[in-house]
């Protein structure tokens, strides 16, 4: 019974004297080729503004993307994309070079055409996963006195969006 306890008391003591070791939890990456979805914009602060560039410089955002639909609701350009990534943040970036175009669609209604450029930077995003992101910008500032309609073609976009205000 001694030597039971003797064993027992020093298994115990040499598993107790082990140096523990801290195991540190990682996020498991992304696996490739599934389709994440980025659910933006989340609130009335994540609405991008349309920068006038006259010289559409989209330096820097060059990555490739799909617009998968373009709508306008409320004022706003609402996209949804799909792009390549899964591990770094991405960013958008539409830019119009203030030039109006008009056009006489009928008899009472004033429109003008517009072009629009999208531009992506995945920022060094080499993961493979295809990403989903619902974006927004703000048309208010494209409105032109005396104009009714403004007719949008937007890059990588095949239809013409009509703005109506």
């Amino acid at each position: 019974m001694k030597l039971l306890l003797s064993i027992i008391c020093g298994f115990l003591l040499l598993v107790s004297c082990h140096s523990k070791k801290i195991i540190e939890s990682k996020p498991d990456p992304v696996p490739n080729d599934v389709e994440l979805t980025v659910d933006e914009p989340r609130d009335s602060t994540s609405i991008l503004p349309i920068q006038l560039d006259k010289n559409v410089n989209l330096t820097g955002f060059q990555d490739p993307y799909t617009i998968v639909n373009a709508e306008i609701k409320d004022g706003l350009l609402w996209l949804q994309t799909s792009y390549g990534g899964g591990c770094r943040e991405h960013e958008f970036k539409m830019v119009f070079n203030g030039i109006y175009v008009p056009r006489q669609d009928q008899e009472t209604d004033v429109s003008e055409l517009v072009s629009l450029k999208l531009g992506h930077n995945g920022n060094g995003d080499a993961c493979r996963s295809i990403v989903r992101q619902n974006i927004r910008f703000d048309l208010k500032p494209l409105q032109k006195e005396g104009v009714n309609n403004l007719v949008i073609r937007l890059s990588n976009w095949d239809s013409e969006l009509v703005y109506s205000y």
